[in-house]
């Protein structure tokens, strides 16, 4: 029973936003992949205005944060932070974000300039922050017309994107709930189009169905993360939405069947919703010997089909 916990949690958390979740969604007509919501956005220390400070130190503030921006390196894949670390790092962003503000309206340069330098360490461990970071320096490199700056850039978003969790479903699911349980699917990517296929029937009969897809681009404005009060497990407090459609219903969809969707990061598991059934489906990982079998189904298949072919 211990085993199902985070199974049952997740499940009531989605249950429980679904509901507002497919009223908004009810109410607008659904274009294939569609802009809806605002974009999932990290509020940079240097765009605080609303605070009640000296002009000139604002400035200052700004300058000296933008230059830090131009000359940092890429940080390497291995220093950014995943699963329950992430969760905790933004937490902590979070903290020193109102620590800075805090410092700036007081009107307290050096715990500001201080507290500057520890938030500049963690966002460079959030690779959505770091993202961010070089969509303003590209904005600016584009402006300055410097040509060379701004594929540099580009290079460098390609690379830190591909370490966001939306990136990092690839590979083997099986189906915890609904029509296809029990059932295997791969994820796989073309550019930012997360795409699940459904890779054997019941009958273990191979089979190349696209059931769900959906956009998990950090440039593509997003559904509003879901967030959670009272949960022990920092990755439940927001979790992270992104708009797809699918045609789970349907044991052989067409793409002209597909609904509205919405694909939702639960921790270890994700879900797909299909807005207006109101289904939400559960997917986890599959173990490591279910893996094994699947390559050595697909090696025995490929043989047999060899053979035949002789």
């Amino acid at each position: 029973q211990r085993k199902n916990v985070p199974l049952i949690l997740a499940t009531y958390l989605l249950r429980k936003a679904s509901r507002d979740l497919t009223i908004i969604m009810m109410k607008t007509t659904f274009a294939i992949l569609g802009i809806i919501s605002t974009a999932i956005a990290f509020v940079h220390p240097s765009t605080v205005s609303t605070l009640h400070k000296k002009s000139d130190f604002r400035i200052q503030m700004t300058a000296r944060k933008a230059g830090q921006e131009q000359h940092q390196p890429l940080v390497l894949p291995g220093g950014f932070a995943q699963d329950h670390e992430l969760a905790h790092v933004r937490e902590t962003v979070q903290n020193l974000e109102r620590a800075f503000s805090e410092a700036l309206g007081a009107g307290d340069s050096e715990s500001a300039l201080a507290i500057s330098k520890e938030l500049t360490g963690y966002q460079h461990r959030d690779p959505l922050a770091y993202y961010n970071s070089l969509c303003r320096q590209e904005k600016i490199a584009h402006q300055t017309a410097d040509d060379q700056a701004e594929l540099t850039l580009l290079d460098q978003k390609r690379i830190v994107k591909h370490f966001l969790p939306g990136y990092r479903l690839g590979g083997l699911w099986v189906c915890r709930s609904g029509p296809l349980q029990g059932q295997i699917i791969e994820v796989s990517y073309e550019n930012d189009v997360l795409i699940a296929t459904r890779i054997y029937t019941k009958e273990i009969v191979p089979t190349n169905t696209v059931i769900f897809r959906a956009i998990v681009s950090p440039d593509h404005p997003q559904p509003k993360p879901i967030e959670v009060a009272d949960v022990e497990d920092p990755r439940l407090a927001k979790l992270e939405c992104f708009e797809g459609e699918g045609g789970l219903m349907s044991t052989q969809a067409k793409e002209d069947e597909f609904l509205p969707g919405r694909l939702v990061i639960v921790g270890d598991l994700f879900a797909f919703a299909i807005i207006p059934l109101e289904v939400q489906i559960f997917f986890r990982r599959c173990p490591a010997e279910t893996v094994e079998r699947i390559e050595y189904l697909e090696k025995c298949r490929r043989s047999l089909g060899s053979s035949f072919a002789l």
